[in-house]
């Protein structure tokens, strides 16, 4: 029988660029998370939005003085 060598060290250096790969991709990402996230838009509100959201907080926070009293 003949063995086939080239698929044992193939399967574990493949096993291994493929980590590699994942770290390398998950380490970018990390990296420019934030540089991604603005290109996006991701939480960045408009100017209706920003008023809307710190009304809710006044009222978050006026019923919990309220409530403390």
């Amino acid at each position: 029988m003949e063995t086939n060598t080239f698929t044992v060290i193939g399967l574990s250096a493949a096993a291994i660029l493929v980590a590699i790969a994942i770290i390398a991709l998950c380490a970018n990402f990390n990296n420019k998370y934030d540089e991604y996230r603005k290109k996006r838009g991701c939480g960045i509100m408009g100017s209706k939005s920003q008023a809307k959201t710190k009304a809710k907080e006044r009222l978050l926070a006026k019923e919990a003085a309220q409530r403390m009293n």
